[in-house]
């Protein structure tokens, strides 16, 4: 419960909390966008004004998503992201703005979004880990990174907090040691992208071409395709009309059209690339399969769940903390095919089982992951710092029971 107070004479005072969020870029699509529009569509207007800010290219489509929500995008067009020169031309764009919160996302945002927040003053400063250490997609990126992790160290200890997707993804950074700095926030499921789902719940689904396997993710070597490839002539064996639907974009396409090549995958497969309709991809699919490598929580693993599909994924970084195995889906070990084939073979075999544990999927996904809940446990994150860091800066707020 919040309650006005009255705010020194002195003291330059706001109607509303002012947040930027920092990001590199919107060229590519990531996890991180679903959940800063998640944050724009629900978070209150009356006592929070949100802005984006980008360090490289923000000219795309994505910018006008994002403006349309009410979340305005302004970009630094700076070529490297990791930059002296990048810190202070966003130290000035800070100074400029005012906000009394500069909230950061992952790695080298997290660095340069800390620095220059403490270069320009602004009361709180957040970092957020989405992901794994040692995930990018290839060695000489992972050395690189490897180099920068000294920095984001740095980065947490000036932040006022540090949010984490899972409380794996916590132990990977910060190790199983408690901190009042240190929040896991579980990232949402796009209510938008799935708002027409719920009327299948439950629902045999009507396949006119037999079964259809789907996966949603970016093409990066992290998210396991290979291993669902290796998995597929298992699964034909017992199903020739067995079709795999990848949905999604990325560096590692080209590759993974190879591969089918070379498996005589061909008829079996077929890449249908970036879709914005995620509803009407899950609607098509009989199992969702996440056969990821390497993954922070997992986000299209909670959209297949909400959608009611059986969902078979890896016993992987922060998977467990979305799926309880046998419950609301089945884990399966990383990087192997022949599992993932049999736990496939598994649910195809048994419908009505595969059908009751979608349901469960479903009610765990919507009690666990709603936006609401997401943005609110934000709202009360940027209250309590602010009130904290600049106790006068924002007129309407104050913790009950304070003068």
């Amino acid at each position: 419960m919040l309650q006005k107070r009255k705010n020194s004479a002195n003291a330059p005072t706001s109607s509303k909390i002012k947040i930027i969020h920092l990001w590199k870029d919107l060229d590519t699509y990531y996890g991180v966008h679903d959940q800063l529009l998640s944050l724009a569509r629900h978070l209150d207007t009356d006592h929070f004004a949100v802005g984006l800010c980008i360090l490289g290219n923000a000219d795309t489509p994505l910018k006008h998503e994002f403006e349309r929500v009410g979340m305005p995008v302004k970009s630094l067009n700076v070529a490297n992201g990791a930059s002296p020169l990048t810190v202070t031309r966003l130290a000035d764009f800070l100074r400029r703005e005012k906000p009394h919160v500069v909230h950061n996302y992952c790695l080298k945002t997290n660095i340069v979004g800390a620095l220059a927040g403490r270069l320009a003053g602004i009361p709180v400063v957040i970092s957020t880990e989405l992901t794994k250490r040692d995930q990018a997609g290839s060695p000489a990126k992972r050395f690189r990174d490897l180099l920068l992790y000294p920095l984001t160290r740095a980065a947490y200890h000036i932040s006022d907090a540090v949010v984490f997707v899972s409380h794996h993804v916590k132990c990977e950074w910060v190790g199983g040691g408690q901190s009042n700095k240190y929040r896991i926030i579980h990232a949402p499921y796009n209510d938008r992208k799935i708002s027409a789902i719920d009327p299948f719940i439950g629902k045999k689904r009507r396949q006119s071409d037999g079964v259809i396997i789907g996966n949603i993710a970016r093409l990066s070597p992290e998210k396991g395709h290979e291993d669902l490839l290796r998995a597929l002539p298992r699964v034909i064996e017992f199903y020739p009309n067995a079709k795999l639907r990848i949905v999604g974009g990325g560096p590692y396409e080209h590759y993974l059209k190879e591969l089918c090549g070379r498996l005589k995958l061909e008829r079996s497969v077929h890449f249908v690339g970036h879709k914005e309709d995620v509803a009407h991809e899950l609607r098509q699919m009989t199992l969702f399969v996440h056969p990821s490598r390497s993954e922070g929580m997992g986000i299209a693993i909670v959209e297949a769940m909400m959608s009611g599909l059986p969902v078979i994924a890896t016993n992987n970084g922060g998977i467990p903390e979305v799926i309880t195995d046998g419950e609301t889906g089945i884990l399966v070990p990383p990087k192997d095919p022949m599992r993932l084939a049999e736990a496939i073979l598994m649910i195809l075999r048994k419908p009505d089982e595969a059908r009751s544990m979608g349901v469960r999927a479903h009610r765990s996904a919507r009690a666990g992951f709603h936006p609401g809940v997401f943005t609110k446990k934000h709202e009360d994150l940027y209250r309590e710092l602010v009130y904290q860091k600049a106790p006068f800066a924002v007129k309407e707020y104050t913790p009950e029971g304070s003068p």
